[in-house]
């Protein structure tokens, strides 16, 4: 008798990410099919299927060979979105990698770009740690454990998003013409979300200048350091409103350095409303789509 060695949730997560909502499906390590004797069933994962959703590999180490109609390709240290009707087959060599389905709820801005083909981004630190808390949660069979994975998830794919829409803006950019110091200066403003820190506290952190710093993030987001810091804050801060009843001060606290009545006013600046208003009318909506 064959066993999978992962089983997907019963039922999605559901996640605010983005002015999207998406329904994300647990699928765990690569999915290796094991018979009786425990060892693995390479015919299984040899066969090729396609799925009615996305599919999205994290490669956090080892590779992963991607077989389609069109090509083999092997995969190391990145974030592989494999869209939906793909007739494909993927092999995990070595390593840790983790995998999960997702749907959009409707059209959203980044289906026509991710529909086109199999898409690679590099993996980052912060997905990479996001990704460990993920399964852990996951493993865990209790409603705060589903709620923290569920934020969990969101923070993963606002990432994602993020880090396509960097692609989008830089098309000549690919997983290895990436500046080798964008995920030290990522990690550390990510690190340094609740704390208050300049251009020149990264540079100091990743061996670099101030001006290779400001060169890198405006080569890979196409904006500068400062706007880079507010848009990650603000991200943050939108998806911890969305998906958690976190009160407005504890958000201002782990997003902008406990200054609450900055947070305030940028956020204003930016979604034309409150914290307060904005967690209510996402709500609202939310509560519409179910």
């Amino acid at each position: 008798m064959k066993k999978t060695e992962n089983k997907m949730s019963r039922s999605p997560i559901r996640v605010a990410v983005r002015d999207m909502m998406l329904n994300v499906f647990r699928v765990g390590a690569t999915p290796l099919v094991k018979s009786s004797d425990g060892s693995i069933d390479y015919n299984r994962i040899k066969s090729t299927h396609t799925h009615f959703t996305y599919e999205i590999f994290f490669i956090t180490s080892g590779k992963m060979k991607l077989v389609t109609n069109d090509y083999i390709s092997e995969y190391k240290n990145s974030v592989l979105i494999i869209p939906p009707k793909i007739k494909h087959f993927s092999v995990p060599i070595g390593g840790e990698t983790f995998c999960l389905l997702f749907s959009f709820e409707k059209n959203a801005k980044f289906e026509e770009q991710l529909n086109q083909d199999v898409f690679e981004l590099p993996i980052t630190d912060e997905i990479s740690f996001y990704i460990k808390k993920f399964t852990e949660k996951s493993n865990l069979n209790t409603p705060y454990a589903e709620e923290d994975a569920k934020y969990l998830a969101a923070l993963i794919f606002n990432n994602v998003f993020l880090s396509i829409k960097s692609a989008k803006n830089n098309p000549q950019n690919s997983k290895k013409h990436t500046p080798r110091h964008i995920n030290a200066i990522e990690a550390y403003i990510n690190d340094n979300r609740g704390n208050k820190f300049t251009l020149e506290d990264v540079a100091r952190n990743v061996y670099l200048s101030p001006k290779q710093v400001s060169r890198i993030i405006k080569k890979e987001y196409g904006c500068t350091f400062s706007a880079l810091v507010l848009e990650k804050r603000l991200a943050v801060a939108e998806i911890m409103l969305k998906n958690t009843d976190m009160k407005i001060s504890d958000i201002a606290t782990q997003t902008f350095y406990g200054t609450e009545n900055y947070f305030y006013n940028v956020f204003k600046a930016k979604y034309g409303m409150s914290p307060l208003k904005f967690r209510k009318e996402a709500r609202i909506l939310e509560n519409k789509k179910t």
